[in-house]
This record gives C-alpha cells, structure tokens and sequence, in this order.
C-alpha cells in the first residue's frame, strides 16, 4: 500500500514538472537555436514573428512528444467511436465554417493562430495530462465524481499555463483569459472524455480560436484593462461552461469512450 501510495504521489509530482520542462525547454533551447540561425543568416527576428511563432508551435508539439515518452508514456487516441457520426457531422461544420470565409481579410492569419494553437495545447493538456489525471484518479475505482474532477484538474492547469502571455499583455487581461481559457478547458476535456478521441477537441479548439480570431486577426499585444461589465460577462461564461461539460460527460455516463481505452 505504501509503495503504491508513493507511485501516485510521484505521478502527480510528475504532472507539473513535465509542464514546468515543457516551458524552459521551449523557451531556453528554441531561444538559442532560433537566435544562432537567425544570426548566420543575418536575418532580423523582429521582421519574422509570424514565422518565429510557428516554428516554435512546432519545437513545442516535439518536445510534448518527448517529455510525454519519458515521463508518462501516455497513449494517443485518434479513433473516435466508429458508431457514432456526430464528430464527422462536426468536422464537417468546421470545414462549411473555414471555407465560407476563405475571402475574408484575416482568413490566413485565423487559420494559423487555430493551428497553431489547437495541435500543441490539446496534444499537452487533454492527450497528455487530462490522460494522466484520468489514470491516477480511476485506478482504484472509476465514477462520475472522479472523472468530473480529473476535468477539472485539467483544465485548471490549462488556464494558468497561458500566464507565460504576461510577456505579450496586462495581468488584468491575462487572468481574465486565464479564467475563460480554464472554463473552455471544461469543454474540451468533457468533449475527449466523450469521444475517447484527440480529434474532436482539436476540432473545437481549432474552430474556436478561429472565429474569435477571424474579425480582427492575430494580436500580438494586449495591454487593455478589463471592465466590470466583462468580469460580469466572463463569470456567466464559466457557469455555462460548467454547466455544459457536466452534462457531456454525465448524461449516459458509461458511453464515455476513453475511460475503456486508458484501462486497455
């Protein structure tokens, strides 16, 4: 019992030392190699932010992918139920979205900041550690409370991860989108426990980020102050978020498909 104790004890220790690893490698190792070429190739960093931006997405799903093999090992799982078609009917809602605003003006730069953001952060926090909570939690025994609660965890530590933006925006803002990201965390995690498939919060996350970016396209700062009336806003959100993960993962509990693939 002791020595089981420790294991759990370890792997929840584990959890935020792979995020903490996550962030100092990307930012210490991408930092140096992206100088070192940029410098041979006399190339100013400043002019190429979008270009500095995706290749670090990219350094950061690979160094998700490593860290995950050395600490966790957890499993990926991309089929989603072969039964159910409601994740096809979705992707194709997406696809209808993209391609009717294909001439808008900031098209490119909303199907980027979707990509970009969707593969890395859904790969690390639902693949990943939503992955990890789910097996620590349901390892003795498996119910409605403990799955809601690994949700939970989740998408806790999804939101505080964006306080790395500091370096970009206020800390008013920031801790607002800490707050919304954190409640969206609630659907993406309800939706992959569902599903039992990585795609479908990929989908929404991508779909997401999207349209919000679409309008006014990427902002690379944000130093504005957060109004009572948004705070007011922002706290109805999280209550439909709650509200909304709750009864995805809870309505018909036992046809949540990714708990059976972690036992596997």
């Amino acid at each position: 019992m002791l020595s089981q104790k420790l294991k759990n004890n370890w792997q929840w220790i584990l959890i935020p030392l792979f995020m903490l690893a996550e962030f100092a490698i990307d930012q210490i190792v991408f930092g140096r190699v992206c100088r070192f070429i940029f410098k041979m190739l006399s190339i100013n960093p400043s002019t190429h932010y979008i270009l500095i931006l995706n290749l670090f997405k990219a350094f950061s799903v690979l160094t998700i992918l490593v860290l995950n093999y050395y600490f966790f090992k957890q499993k990926f799982f991309w089929q989603p139920n072969k039964k159910s078609s409601g994740w096809i009917v979705f992707a194709v809602i997406c696809f209808g979205i993209v391609a009717s605003t294909i001439r808008t003006p900031h098209f490119w730069s909303a199907l980027d900041t979707g990509i970009i953001a969707a593969f890395p952060e859904e790969f690390m926090f639902r693949g990943v550690i939503l992955g990890v909570v789910l097996m620590i939690l349901t390892r003795v025994k498996t119910n409605a409370f403990l799955v809601n609660l690994a949700v939970v965890i989740s998408a806790v530590l999804f939101g505080l991860y964006h306080y790395i933006n500091l370096a970009n925006q206020s800390f008013s803002f920031t801790t607002v989108q800490v707050v919304s990201v954190s409640g969206f965390g609630l659907i993406l995690g309800a939706v992959y426990v569902r599903s039992g498939s990585v795609i479908v919060p990929i989908l929404l996350h991508f779909i997401y980020d999207y349209v919000v970016t679409l309008p006014k396209g990427f902002q690379v700062t944000n130093y504005s102050q957060v109004s009572g009336a948004q705070m007011i806003a922002l706290s109805v959100w999280i209550v439909i978020y709650a509200v909304v993960a709750y009864l995805i993962v809870n309505y018909r509990f036992d046809s949540n498909k990714i708990l059976p693939k972690l036992k596997n």
